[in-house]
C-alpha cells in the first residue's frame, strides 16, 4: 500500500507492506512499514523497517521486498503467508540486511509527516486548491446516493457551510 494521505485514512499499520509520507533532509518520500496484518492469529501492527525512499525509488524497493517475501516467506499454511510471520522468524534487522544486500546502502527513515491522531475521514466541507472550489465529504450509512437525492441535500450543505462560518 502506498499513501500520500496525511489523515491516515487508509490505516497503513494494518498492511503487509506500506509506504507512508515522510521527509528526510527536506526531501519528500516515504518511510517503509512492514508486517501488519488483521487476521491470521490476531492484529499485528506494522513496524518501521527504518528505511526512507524517494518517490523514484519506491517501486524498486517495494518490488525487492516482495521478492524477498516470495523467496523466503512462509508457505506451509495459507493463513501464515504474511510478512508478519517472516519478520517473526527473522526479525526486522535481518529483513533490512537482506534488502540492503540487494540494493546497496539504505537511508534511515525520515520524519513521518502523518499526524499522531486521526483528525478526519475527509468529512465535511473542505476548500480545494483552486480558489472558490469546495469538496464535500459525506457519510452514507447504507446504500448509495443518486443525483436526485444529492439535489435534495443542498439545504443541508448550505446549513453546514453557514455553521462553519459562524
Amino acid at each position: 500500500m502506498v499513501t500520500g494521505c496525511l489523515e491516515n485514512c487508509t490505516p497503513a499499520e494494518s498492511q503487509d507492506l506500506a509506504l507512508v509520507p515522510a521527509l528526510r533532509a527536506d526531501r519528500a518520500g516515504f518511510n517503509i512499514l512492514v508486517g501488519g496484518k488483521m487476521g491470521s492469529g490476531g492484529f499485528t501492527i506494522a513496524s518501521s523497517l527504518d528505511v526512507f525512499v524517494t518517490q523514484e525509488q519506491a517501486a524498486v524497493v517495494a518490488g525487492e521486498l516482495i521478492k524477498i517475501f516470495r523467496d523466503h516467506g512462509p508457505r506451509d499454511a495459507r493463513s501464515k503467508c504474511r510478512f508478519a510471520f517472516l519478520i517473526e522468524q527473522w526479525g526486522l534487522a535481518r529483513l533490512r540486511e537482506k534488502l540492503s544486500a540487494r540494493l546497496g546502502p539504505l537511508e534511515r527513515a525520515g520524519r513521518d509527516v502523518r499526524p499522531d491522531f486521526h483528525t478526519s475521514d475527509h468529512l465535511g466541507v473542505m476548500r480545494q486548491n483552486r480558489p472558490g472550489l469546495m469538496a464535500v465529504g459525506i457519510r452514507i450509512p447504507v446504500g448509495r446516493m443518486d443525483p436526485a437525492q444529492m439535489e435534495n441535500s443542498r439545504g443541508l450543505l448550505t446549513n453546514m457551510e453557514m455553521a462553519r462560518s459562524v
